[in-house]
């Protein structure tokens, strides 16, 4: 594949350059392996199947499958796969469905980082797209928003906020009151990249996801937590809200 090409020629220039080659410490291909695949144990709707036809998704992953399955129970869900391996998937896929359900159905994705948000917005709106009967909207809330934006989807929520934890923090359960729209249909909250929660960071943002879970009274919130390089502590410290 020409993308394979690519990188493998970067590489090479990299560990060849004079400047830079010293500070490349080790470098080991993986070789690839066979797919392996996996059924949900209920299938999804016959709306989402069409939509990932048109979108090139024939099956699922068995990590996907198997997470799908967990998020469709009602489990807090921790997902740690390698980089590109369809994590977005496990919850796009069953937030479609409780959106063809329910149609005021809300999400929060939670992302430390503003390009992330702009890269998760496009692939929502794309998939999206592959369906004339559901039309989830999401919107991204952080610092570049305008005031009157952010007025619109405090007031008028559309079914998926994209943010970050300074604004969740600043913005969002600091006045609560003016989210009671967007809030009242909380269902999924999504946190990616959680290896990133560490040190002071992490000692300052785990607090606030526990502040969205026991703020939302009546209310049954339901985490998913997306890592690509997952430290073992995270499972044994318990990351997950109660």
């Amino acid at each position: 594949m020409e993308h394979t090409r690519i990188i493998h020629e970067y590489i090479q220039s990299l560990m060849g350059s004079d400047r830079l080659g010293a500070q490349v410490v080790y470098h080991h291909v993986i070789p690839e392996t066979p797919a392996t695949w996996s059924d949900l144990e209920r299938p999804l709707p016959d709306e989402l199947n069409d939509m990932m036809q048109k979108a090139g998704i024939q099956r699922l992953y068995q990590h996907q499958a198997a997470s799908i399955d967990q998020v469709r129970s009602g489990q807090h869900t921790v997902v740690a796969t390698p980089t590109a391996s369809g994590k977005t998937l496990v919850y796009n896929l069953p937030l479609f469905e409780k959106v063809l359900a329910d149609a005021a159905t809300r999400a929060l994705y939670i992302f430390p980082l503003k390009a992330l948000a702009q890269d998760q917005l496009r692939a929502f709106e794309m998939m999206a797209s592959y369906s004339k009967t559901i039309k989830p909207s999401a919107r991204i809330y952080d610092g570049d928003t305008s005031a009157w934006h952010r007025k619109r989807i405090r007031t008028e929520p559309p079914n998926v906020v994209m943010t970050n934890p300074e604004m969740l923090h600043l913005a969002i359960l600091a006045h609560h009151p003016q989210w009671a729209a967007f809030l009242s249909g909380l269902k999924l909250v999504v946190v990616d990249e959680v290896h990133t929660y560490r040190g002071v960071m992490g000692s300052l943002t785990w607090p606030r996801y526990s502040e969205d879970s026991n703020g939302c009274a009546g209310i049954t919130v339901r985490f998913r937590h997306l890592f690509s390089a997952p430290p073992p502590s995270a499972i044994r410290n318990n990351w997950l809200p109660s």
